[in-house]
């Protein structure tokens, strides 16, 4: 009996022994960009983005910083860069893929400049007609303009939309998880839809309902017919030639 007690005892402290388990962010790996205002920061406190990332595609996660992601984006054909990423604006889809970040060049149409900042207020270099700059992200400029984020001989820049030839960021290849399919409507009851006769059936309803009051109306024709001559034939039965002599 002593035994049951002392073993009763010590469960209670057994349960409290194990360690409780948290929900743990995801500290490493790819997480994607799930809309088209995602914005990247330079740093964690910056109240302005440095570009908007494109939609679909990844940014590595280094460390979580607050409520943001410390974040590596780019490296495929450019140079990688480090910053900022809110985390609730990244989805983790578990997917594997053959590239992570666009692999995008872009050509300036006409003799363009690189900017330092978005302000368009210091330029760094003058930048030929012809000349490949590969893409990182979308800004706006001061006047709503729009500008993009590219690198140019391992300087990082913007340079204006206006001074580049027009192209396309084609979404990445991997599905589209984070986006709930709708389900299929179910096809609804034939028994809470009006059944519509067809226009044979009712033809032939009203032709039926005409064949049946003629002959219903001859019958009694013929009724009345008959009753007249039994009416007559009973009335001759009574006439005696001897009572006309």
């Amino acid at each position: 009996m002593k035994k049951i007690i002392f073993i009763l005892s010590v469960i209670p402290f057994l349960f409290l022994s194990q360690p409780l388990t948290a929900k743990a962010e995801q500290v490493s790996g790819y997480l994607r960009v799930i809309n088209e205002e995602t914005a990247f920061y330079k740093n964690a406190n910056d109240l302005e983005p440095l570009f908007i990332l494109p939609y679909t595609y990844y940014v590595k996660v280094l460390s979580l910083v607050g409520d943001f992601y410390h974040v590596e984006y780019g490296g495929e054909s450019n140079v990688a860069i480090d910053g900022y990423v809110k985390k609730d604006a990244l989805f983790s889809d578990n997917l594997s893929a053959d590239f992570r970040f666009p692999n995008l060049k872009i050509t300036t149409a006409t003799t363009a400049v690189l900017y330092e900042n978005s302000l368009l207020t210091n330029s760094l270099q003058y930048v030929f007609s012809g000349r490949e700059l590969y893409f990182y992200g979308k800004s706006t400029a001061p006047n709503g303009s729009a500008l993009y984020y590219v690198s140019y001989y391992d300087k990082l820049g913007f340079i204006k939309e206006s001074e580049i030839i027009p192209f396309t960021i084609p979404a990445h290849p991997n599905e589209l998880t984070f986006i709930a399919k709708e389900e299929p409507t179910p096809p609804t009851s034939s028994t809470d839809e009006p059944i519509e006769e067809s226009p044979i059936k009712t033809t032939s309803n009203a032709l039926q309902i005409i064949i049946i009051a003629c002959l219903t109306f001859a019958g009694i024709f013929g009724l009345i017919v008959a009753f007249k001559n039994k009416s007559i034939k009973i009335s001759g039965s009574y006439y005696d030639e001897s009572d006309a002599e």
